[in-house]
């Protein structure tokens, strides 16, 4: 839930996306700590699980707003509108384009 109302608050567009360490900050423990935790409890990487979220926020922009896919990646913390559609394709299978006619 700290995730996405971090992804959701506009924040990211200013501070950068979530990262391991931040995510580990916000309960005071080491990232190291905080990614041991996350792979024991959610079989996963924090890595993983933060770009999880990510994508989870990009297509609920995607679908529910009139952004730009630029628009988008700013919103969610990109400097470069292409690593987002990279990273998205990579996770999702289709581009952001692709995946907001698809779904519309």
């Amino acid at each position: 839930v700290m995730v996405e109302n971090y992804l959701s608050s506009g924040q990211p567009a200013q501070k950068g996306q979530p990262t391991v360490a931040w995510c580990a900050a916000q309960f005071n423990l080491t990232p190291n700590y905080f990614g041991d935790l996350v792979r024991k409890e959610l079989h996963t990487t924090a890595q993983d699980y933060l770009q999880e979220k990510i994508v989870s926020a990009a297509k609920r922009l995607l679908l529910e707003t009139g952004m730009s896919v630029s628009e988008v990646a700013e919103e969610l913390g990109f400097s470069y509108a292409n690593h987002f559609s990279r990273m998205f394709a990579r996770r999702v299978g289709v581009s952001p384009l692709k995946f907001r006619k698809t779904k519309k």
